[in-house]
């Protein structure tokens, strides 16, 4: 009887305790697997997610070094324009300045010398005015036979062999001991006797001056007055 019961237990207990137990117990296992490899495949999805992540934000780092170097650079690169910009701005604005300081110099100093030229010539003809004597007269005439003496030799013939009439200007009216003396000179020079006529031009001051047809000779406070400003003018 006791055998007999143990084998109804234990059939009682493998039909309705071993084998539901079984059942539940492997379907917790199954159920353990499952939520086992669900946990990994979501571990491993966060390690990807993760690793994307990194990877994403490593990216965006050297991105953002990227355009710090490239911000940087084209920083340097308009710094060192606007520097060169400025730099040449400033040296053509230093030249203009000192063009236009180099041009009103210049402009000042020739208006200088003009004024200084007109003040000397100034004086230089009221000097001469004052100087308006025989001896003064005889000097300039000698000094004309001497611009005669210093024309070409060609020159000189053509004068001997035209029939053209010299023509002498004077600062005042020859009397005619005065033609005659001139005209005596300058035939000297020459080595003939041409013909001449005289005139007078008060702007001369004092002196003379000579025209032929080929030659003119300036001789008088005009000329050297004129020879002085125009020096002038030049320096």
């Amino acid at each position: 009887m006791q055998a007999a019961n143990v084998l109804v237990l234990i059939w009682i207990l493998r039909r309705f305790l071993w084998k539901p137990v079984a059942v539940i117990i492997e379907e917790r296992r199954a159920a353990s697997e499952s939520t086992i490899a669900q946990a990994n495949a979501q571990a491993r999805a966060a390690d990807e997610a993760r690793a994307e992540v990194e990877h994403i934000r490593k990216g965006l780092a050297e991105e953002r070094e990227t355009a710090l170097a490239e911000a940087h650079a084209d920083a340097d690169e308009v710094r060192r324009n606007l520097l060169t910009k400025a730099k040449e701005d400033a040296d053509k604005i230093r030249e203009q300045a000192s063009e236009s300081i180099e041009t009103d110099h210049q402009v000042a100093r020739k208006e200088a010398i003009n004024e200084a030229g007109a003040l000397a010539l100034d004086i230089a003809i009221k000097l001469a005015n004052h100087l308006k004597a025989p001896v003064v007269r005889a000097a300039f005439l000698d000094d004309l036979a001497t611009g005669i003496a210093g024309l070409p030799e060609e020159t000189r013939r053509t004068v001997a062999v035209s029939d053209g009439a010299l023509r002498l200007i004077s600062a005042e009216t020859l009397d005619e001991n005065a033609q005659e003396e001139c005209r005596r000179r300058i035939s000297e020079a020459f080595g003939c006797s041409p013909e001449m006529s005289f005139a007078a031009d008060p702007a001369l001051i004092e002196g003379f001056e000579l025209h032929g047809a080929h030659f003119s000779i300036l001789n008088s406070w005009r000329a050297d007055l004129a020879r002085i400003e125009e020096s002038l003018r030049h320096e």
